[in-house]
């Protein structure tokens, strides 16, 4: 399991984001706060979060 700390700019870059990581087999549970979203990810490949995450211009914080 794995802890991400999101920063929540544009809710559908969020969305698609969350929605290719399932894509990839990546079960996720999500907690929206005003300015965050934190994930917790099982079975996991980091190297692909965050190459997801820079094509989709999301800003992971903390991994």
């Amino acid at each position: 399991m794995k802890l991400l700390k999101v920063r929540k700019e544009s809710e559908d870059r969020i969305k698609k984001f969350i929605n290719t990581l399932k894509g990839y087999h990546m079960t996720l549970e999500t907690k929206i706060s005003e300015q965050h979203v934190y994930m917790r990810v099982y079975e996991y490949d980091v190297n692909r979060i965050m190459k997801v995450a820079s094509n989709h211009r999301v800003k992971v914080l903390e991994v």
